[in-house]
């Protein structure tokens, strides 16, 4: 029997790996969906003892799962804050060019990640790519895999851009007395940057499988007519009724102008609105929604805002149907008993070759008209039924939606720079960031518990504790020890090679930052062996365990969007794999002349 077979440890280390093998062959497989699968890897670790279940169980709430799950829900209350409608407002050049959409958006994660937490730079540009997914009606996942990775590269280029150059610095200082200072990364991390968003831009995302040629915008559009009250210092007051309409691409149609006495007075091209003038506008709910924030613009709808609800309470904008047996036939919102529609707003009305004649909430509603109305989910469902309506089950549209823009992003700066300056734990901030949110009503408890893709977090656990069991089992170690004994058997260069390959293979299934702890003394005990100088080997540690990008688990950007994106385990490799040839090959030549030997 050979020798190793006696050693309980090494059996063990085998079995963890072989465990590694499995794992992975069944995510390549797909047959099982990849949270079954992780589950299956917690409880074997469990089985074979590499694991108790009291230290497998804990890591579903580690730090990782912890900075996941909050980012999902300051993500959803970034988007319903109305910060989304106002940036995609002002970039309606994309619209319709969905590949230099990509390029922007890309080049954007990529600088803004260079200063700040990698995950936040990805959730802030995230629902921007998805509005504008769906209004170029192109497949969602060939925005979020490319901006996943893009949120990696910005981490290249400063000191702050990833926690784990600070990591890497703190080694420098106790290998040489000198940590690295701010823009010491950037020598070589702007050309692997560059490289790495060239590569995003013009070939990763064509081959990235579409399996799904349907996005979120295929819902009908339905056409909808609203009333409107421009403000006393309005933009909209410098501009004629035809350049306002073709600054949205005729979008937008204004119908006429509401008088005081009721009636409706159709409007010349060249007239300029007056401040308090009552427009009538036409134009889809994504439409007005834009034209409306752009313009600073009041809804004459919204009349009925309650001033204290609970958390749980959530106001939202919905669509309803007037059904044939509905109690409201024939009668104008203003008609209706005040008890039945009491807390909720009647802001818009869709009704096919509809010419208004009277005011909104004068019209008599007829069957098949579909009303738009805001309010409280409570008050709004009660409302429905005694009227016998029927609320339309397509995504809730955003005009009317109660804005907290500037509340939201303030919490939501806020933590990003709380985490990127590491004052206090950065799993600490984004969860601290998340429950404010929810405790100031930017978004109610049942939509944050909505917004958390379980399945990404029950994949994190699996591997996390994976991770775990290759670090307590020794694999790690004898990874290492390997590494050592080529020491003395090949070159400098083919070593800088090998820490590289090694440092990326371990932050593909390890945590990122155990990897780079695991590697740094290995690669400054290799430089100081062979006689060289540590910082190549310090750098490429800090690059290599950056480049996690052929599984999902390798970083939390990375996780965040699997589901969403509708991606599989073999998507990340079909992507990430040259991505991370492209950055190995850039980055030997490039540390060898920053950081000679």
């Amino acid at each position: 029997m050979p020798a190793f077979l006696s050693d309980p440890m090494m059996i063990e280390q085998i079995t963890v790996l072989i465990i590694l093998g499995v794992s992975l062959i069944l995510f390549v497989q797909d047959r099982w969906r990849y949270d079954v699968v992780s589950l299956l890897i917690l409880l074997s670790l469990i089985l074979i003892g590499s694991l108790s279940y009291q230290t497998a169980f804990s890591n579903f709430g580690h730090p990782a799962i912890v900075i996941v799950a909050s980012m999902f829900v300051m993500a959803r209350a970034l988007t319903q804050s109305g910060i989304v409608d106002s940036i995609v407002g002002r970039l309606t050049f994309l619209h319709t060019r969905p590949i230099y959409a990509l390029a922007v958006l890309v080049i954007l994660c990529t600088f803004i990640s260079a200063f700040v937490n990698n995950v936040g730079a990805l959730v802030m540009v995230m629902p921007i790519a998805i509005y504008l997914a769906k209004k170029s009606h192109t497949p969602i996942s060939l925005f979020l895999l490319p901006l996943a990775f893009a949120s990696h590269l910005g981490g290249y280029l400063t000191l702050i851009g990833t926690p784990r150059n600070i990591l890497i610095s703190d080694f420098r200082e106790q290998a040489l007395g000198v940590p690295y200072q701010m823009f010491d990364f950037f020598h070589v991390g702007v050309f692997i940057a560059i490289s790495g968003v060239l590569f995003l831009i013009f070939i990763g995302w064509r081959i990235i499988p579409i399996r799904n040629k349907e996005t979120e915008s295929d819902a009908p559009i339905r056409i909808y007519t609203t009333e409107v009250i421009v403000a006393e210092k309005a933009k909209i007051t410098k501009l004629t009724i035809e350049k306002m309409e073709a600054a949205v691409n005729k979008t937008i149609t204004v119908v006429g102008l509401l008088t005081e006495v009721g009636t409706i007075i159709p409007l010349e091209p060249s007239y300029k609105p007056q401040a308090f003038d009552t427009l009538l506008l036409r134009g889809d709910a994504e439409a007005l929604t834009q034209f409306v924030e752009k313009y600073d613009l009041e809804l004459t709808g919204l009349r009925a805002i309650e001033s204290h609800i609970a958390s749980d309470d959530e106001y939202r904008t919905v669509e309803a149907v007037v059904t044939p047996y509905a109690t409201i036939l024939a009668k104008s919102w203003n008609n209706i008993m005040l008890q039945d529609r009491f807390g909720v707003n009647f802001i818009a009305l869709a009704r096919r070759n509809f010419t208004p004649s009277k005011p909104l909430s004068d019209t008599p509603l007829a069957s098949g008209d579909i009303l738009m109305l805001q309010g409280r989910v409570a008050s709004i469902k009660q409302t429905l039924s005694s009227m016998n309506c029927m609320m339309v089950t397509d995504e809730a549209p955003t005009l009317g939606r109660t804005r907290t823009m500037i509340g939201t992003l303030v919490v939501f700066f806020g933590a990003i720079i709380l985490a990127t300056l590491e004052i206090f734990p950065v799993s600490l901030v984004l969860l601290a960031g998340a429950v404010i949110m929810i405790l100031t009503n930017m978004i109610s408890i049942k939509q944050a518990y909505q917004s958390i893709d379980v399945a990404v977090l029950m994949l994190l656990a699996g591997m996390i504790s994976l991770g775990d069991a290759i670090q307590s089992s020794g694999a790690d170690e004898t990874l290492a020890n390997l590494l050592l004994s080529l020491n003395g058997h090949v070159g400098p260069v083919t070593m800088l090679i090998v820490v590289l390959v090694a440092t990326a293979v371990l932050s593909d299934f390890m945590n990122t930052t155990a990897a780079l702890v695991v590697m740094a003394p290995i690669a400054i005990t290799v430089a100081q062996t062979i006689g060289v100088s540590v910082d190549p080997f310090l750098m490429i540690v800090a690059i290599g365990a950056s480049s996690s990008y052929i599984t999902p688990i390798g970083h939390e950007s990375n996780a965040l969007v699997m589901h969403q994106g509708g991606y599989k385990f073999t998507d990340y490799i079909r992507v990430g794999l040259p991505l991370e040839v492209i950055e190995f090959t850039v980055s030997i030549p490039l540390v060898l002349y920053f950081w000679p030997l």
